[in-house]
């Protein structure tokens, strides 16, 4: 991969549409802190059952004989990883902070709806560095609802619709 497409990994907004989803459905459909992590968590299934492209993880490696447990390389590898998801969170993150700031967002409902969705992918890598027994039933639950449809190989497109949804969801919140 290589010229735009390479860069056009890096801007993507797969948690950070997760973050925004969940904080801007916990605005508008609660007042309590606990709901709104609710709301973010749930988000976050009902978002991985819509077509979307998501970026490739480097350090990944399948395990052909358990799907469910993911392997990831050590080294340089995964802390390119690391940035790439640390990054598409902050941007997440700061987008959610500017609409508590310049929106008036309740900043602990924002926050718990916030959370809850990133909750799920957080686990998901828990379950593929620990293995807990526990987190199994997550996990395949995770997989099984995550659309096989996928955007690979178009960053644009899939930008574009996740960039909608958000530009639909505000608006949707602006109409309420």
């Amino acid at each position: 991969m290589r010229g735009r497409d390479f860069y056009l990994q890096y801007l993507v907004m797969i948690l950070a549409t997760h973050a925004i989803t969940g904080a801007l459905l916990a605005q508008v459909a609660t007042t309590n802190p606990v709901a709104a992590f609710g709301l973010g968590f749930i988000s976050h299934f009902a978002l991985d059952a819509l077509p979307h492209w998501d970026y490739q993880l480097a350090s990944e490696v399948k395990n052909e004989s358990d799907p469910l447990h993911k392997e990831f390389k050590t080294g340089p590898v995964f802390w390119r990883d690391l940035v790439k998801i640390g990054g598409d969170c902050l941007v997440g993150c700061l987008l959610v902070l500017g609409a508590v700031w310049w929106l008036d967002f309740d900043p602990w409902l924002a926050g718990a709806g916030l959370v809850g969705a990133l909750v799920p992918d957080a686990l998901q890598f828990a379950y593929a560095k620990l293995g807990w027994r526990p987190l199994k039933w997550l996990q395949a639950f995770h997989q099984a609802v995550h659309t096989s449809w996928r955007l690979t190989g178009r960053p644009l497109i899939g930008l574009g619709l996740q960039i909608s949804l958000v530009a639909i969801l505000f608006s949707a919140l602006f109409l309420l």
